[in-house]
């Protein structure tokens, strides 16, 4: 008779620890499920912290140097054109963030080393200024689809070359 009643006693141990295990497996279960939708958010949350941290990169004050080159046969008008128009834009106009110019100097005709676009000489202009980077990207791009620039290199420098290298 012992061995009836803890047979039966068993099964039923063998019963209520199923139950037991498949209450904890539920509540995994559902504690995974909050994990992953937690996880989720915490994802996307660093995605806005990363997207925000971009753009205060691209929104901060940075030191460049510009330094173009225009067609020998580039008139006086033209190269005006050209430097109002980098000027305005680090200057700052309309929605475009205000920057500064430390140094804007024509350092005139010059032979080049190689022809470039047909050119024996260049006439040099350099700029040293503070601005955005996006808007430094919004200068190339002008400079870019400009008439008579025939080559142009921007560099990023640092503070100390910005006040005090002239």
């Amino acid at each position: 008779m012992k061995n009836k009643n803890t047979k039966n006693t068993n099964c039923y141990n063998k019963i209520n620890l199923g139950g037991i295990i498949m209450e904890k497996l539920d509540e995994l279960n559902k504690k995974l499920k909050k994990l992953l939708n937690d996880k989720a958010k915490i994802n996307a949350d660093i995605k806005e912290v990363e997207k925000l941290i971009q753009e205060e990169k691209e929104n901060q004050m940075q030191y460049f140097e510009l330094v173009y080159m225009m067609a020998e046969n580039s008139t006086a008008k033209n190269i005006s054109d050209i430097e109002n128009k980098v000027r305005r834009i680090i200057v700052g106009q309309g929605e475009i963030k205000k920057g500064e110019i430390k140094k804007y100097e024509h350092l005139g005709l010059k032979k080049l080393a190689y022809d470039i676009k047909g050119n024996k000489f260049g006439y040099y202009v350099m700029v040293r200024f503070k601005q955005t980077e996006k808007n430094v990207n919004f200068i190339e791009q002008e400079l870019r689809k400009a008439d008579g620039v025939i080559k142009f290199i921007t560099i990023k420098i640092n503070e100390v070359d910005y006040y005090f290298n002239d």
